[in-house]
């Protein structure tokens, strides 16, 4: 889904989730994107980064959000990645697995006065993905430490096949955690960061 450009103060937005391959077209004949772009970001594979292209005027970063696997009644999450297209002056922003409150991030953002920049507007989302995870670490966390303490007392199959699940969600977290770090520590280091506005660059 490509929807509508709006047009915030100072820079226009073009949000989109799910593409399908003709959307995916439309994207690279209306708006110039390579292949390679949209390739990358539809990739929910993809790990946290950062690419500045001079020659192309665009920047393009990658982050990693939580994601709960459907259809299971266990607490199991993994994580997928969520994209930011600085082209031309435009941004876009690739939300492929239509996660809602991503979008919600997204909306809170352009709603916001001081949101008056494509690096502001990349900036502010960011801080509220990476606080996503905060409640769902507490909920797993408790959740581990009821089981260890029920199987020190009774050793059940389905117990250790939920706590064995909720191993796999922290150690899925884990890494996507430190990827993003690392992402947020180069920053201030690239083109994004140097260009930041002093109130966001020393959050």
């Amino acid at each position: 889904m490509i929807k509508p450009v709006k047009h915030l103060a100072g820079f226009d937005w073009v949000e989109t989730y799910s593409l399908t391959e003709k959307e995916q077209q439309t994207l690279m004949d209306d708006y110039g994107i390579t292949d390679d772009i949209i390739t990358y970001v539809t990739d929910k594979d993809e790990t946290a980064n950062y690419v500045h292209d001079p020659a192309n005027n665009q920047q393009l970063m990658v982050v990693l959000v939580p994601y709960k696997l459907q259809n299971t009644q266990a607490n199991r999450y993994i994580t997928r990645p969520v994209g930011f297209l600085i082209h031309r002056g435009l941004l876009f922003t690739f939300n492929e697995s239509n996660l809602n409150f991503v979008s919600n991030a997204f909306y809170q953002t352009s709603q916001d006065p001081e949101t008056t920049s494509t690096t502001t507007f990349v900036l502010e989302s960011l801080f509220a993905l990476i606080d996503s995870y905060i409640p769902i670490l507490k909920q797993v966390t408790k959740q581990r430490n009821q089981l260890d303490k029920m199987l020190s007392r009774n050793a059940k199959n389905n117990n250790l096949v939920t706590l064995s699940y909720l191993g796999q969600t922290l150690t899925f977290f884990y890494s996507a955690i430190k990827s993003n770090n690392e992402l947020f520590l180069r920053i201030p280091r690239t083109y994004l960061g140097v260009n930041a506005p002093a109130t966001n660059a020393t959050c």
